[in-house]
């Protein structure tokens, strides 16, 4: 990064910190004491009111702010952006309606031509490749809406009977967009596929309501006491790979001995879902414990041999 460049970048770092200490500009940009220094001095000559505050936690304060340049991306910066943007491509559907074209084709209209064309060319040299999804997601954004408003949500699901969920969070598994929330009458936890989900109404949450972020991580909380059954699976090279390209946050890799291992934890009823993922490694995967895990993937292969 050119000293041009490293200024750019720590005038939008302080401006959005507002107090600092020295040490922050060296670990965020690489940089040695005497450089931060000199670096400071620059940013005040730009017209940033940096003053220095002192006591034992001593530092640096913003007091008065400058309008911030706009925003130049890099070539690099260019591709890497676009590259990013390639996740949205196997989405047909997201809670705020745009597509993955939509946001390309309007970020190539604020590019130069000849940066245009190299974003083009790298475009073409290298590509995400991911699962086309289908499923309906006409109520993505009702649903957003409902978490950022705070609302519940009356809803069908599979029957006539209708539920109710104050939902928290919007979550893409698999190619699919699940809601988690908890049920108003017994604050348990619940999750459901979004495209199953037929909304009645929605309407506002009575009583005092607690953050949104102290919401999502009380669910983190229980998601994680609820998951008390470790699993061990002896995986080979190729079943190493596989889980690399299909993982989830309970499950981790672990290396002992040469050996591979798939370890992680689950709650009791998500023994079908792990027999149901574990399939999928084929010969790739041994399952070594716990024993009512092994006895459930052998009575699955015996039920599929015997359709």
């Amino acid at each position: 990064m050119n000293k041009a460049e490293r200024i750019n970048q720590e005038l939008v770092f302080v401006n959005m910190h507002r107090a600092f200490h020295l040490n922050d500009l060296m670990n965020q940009f690489g940089i040695s004491r005497s450089t931060a220094v000199r670096d400071l001095d620059e940013l005040r000559e730009l017209g940033l009111g940096i003053v220095a505050y002192r006591g034992r936690y001593g530092g640096y304060l913003v007091e008065a702010a400058v309008p911030l340049p706009p925003i130049v991306f890099s070539e690099g910066e260019d591709l890497t952006l676009f590259l990013a943007l390639q996740l949205l491509r196997p989405l047909t559907t997201t809670p705020f309606g745009y597509s993955y074209q939509h946001i390309k084709d309007k970020l190539m209209q604020g590019l130069p031509d000849d940066r245009r064309k190299a974003v083009r060319a790298a475009m073409s040299a290298i590509r995400y490749q991911g699962t086309y999804r289908h499923a309906d997601g006409s109520n993505l954004a009702e649903l957003f809406t409902s978490i950022m408003e705070r609302q519940t949500v009356a809803f069908t699901y599979g029957s006539k009977q209708t539920r109710l969920l104050n939902p928290i969070r919007l979550t893409l598994d698999g190619g699919f967009w699940y809601c988690i929330g908890s049920d108003p009458d017994s604050r348990e936890w619940r999750t459901f596929r979004c495209d199953r989900m037929e909304i009645a109404d929605t309407r506002p949450r009575t009583g005092t309501l607690p953050d949104l972020k102290d919401e999502q991580r009380a669910c983190n909380r229980a998601e994680a006491a609820g998951r008390t059954i470790r699993f061990r699976v002896l995986l080979t090279k190729p079943g190493e790979d596989y889980f690399i390209r299909n993982s989830y946050p309970n499950m981790r890799l672990l290396h002992e001995c040469g050996r591979t291992f798939l370890t992680g934890t689950i709650r009791p009823d998500e023994y079908g879902f792990l027999v149901t993922y574990l399939l999928g490694f084929g010969d790739q995967a041994t399952i070594v414990e716990p024993k009512d895990l092994q006895e459930r993937y052998n009575g699955m292969l015996i039920h599929l041999l015997d359709r």
